[in-house]
C-alpha cells in the first residue's frame, strides 16, 4: 500500500501535539525541496504536499529530520543537510493553525 506518491527522500514523521496532527517531511527531488505532509492518522491520509524549503534557496538540500519534542509549539523544528556544504542546519516552519471540530 503506497502511504504518499513518490519520489520520496529522507522520511521523517512525528507527533504535533499543539496541533494535533501527525507532521511529515521528506526531500522530493521533483519539486526540487523539502515537503511537508499533516494527517489526523499515522496511516493517512496524508495532506498534499506543501513545499517548505527550495533547492533555489538552500542548494543541495535534502534529509529533513524532525526533532523530538518539538510538537509542543506550532513551530515546526527540524534537521536539514546540504551536499554543497556538508553541513546540517537548523530549520523551522509553521504550521496553519487547525479549525476545532465537534467530538
Amino acid at each position: 500500500m503506497q502511504v504518499v506518491p513518490p519520489p520520496v527522500g529522507e522520511l521523517s514523521v512525528g507527533w504535533n501535539a499543539h496541533h494535533r496532527t501527525w507532521v511529515m517531511m521528506y526531500l522530493d527531488d521533483i519539486r526540487g525541496g523539502i515537503v511537508m505532509r499533516t494527517a489526523d492518522q499515522l496511516t493517512g491520509p496524508w495532506s498534499r504536499a506543501a513545499l517548505v524549503a527550495s533547492s533555489v534557496s538552500f542548494p543541495s538540500l535534502y534529509a529533513p529530520f524532525l526533532l523530538p519534542g518539538t510538537g509542543e509549539t506550532e513551530e515546526i523544528r527540524f534537521t536539514m543537510s546540504r551536499f554543497d556544504t556538508y553541513n546540517v542546519v537548523l530549520m523551522g516552519a509553521r504550521l496553519e493553525p487547525r479549525p476545532l471540530t465537534a467530538q
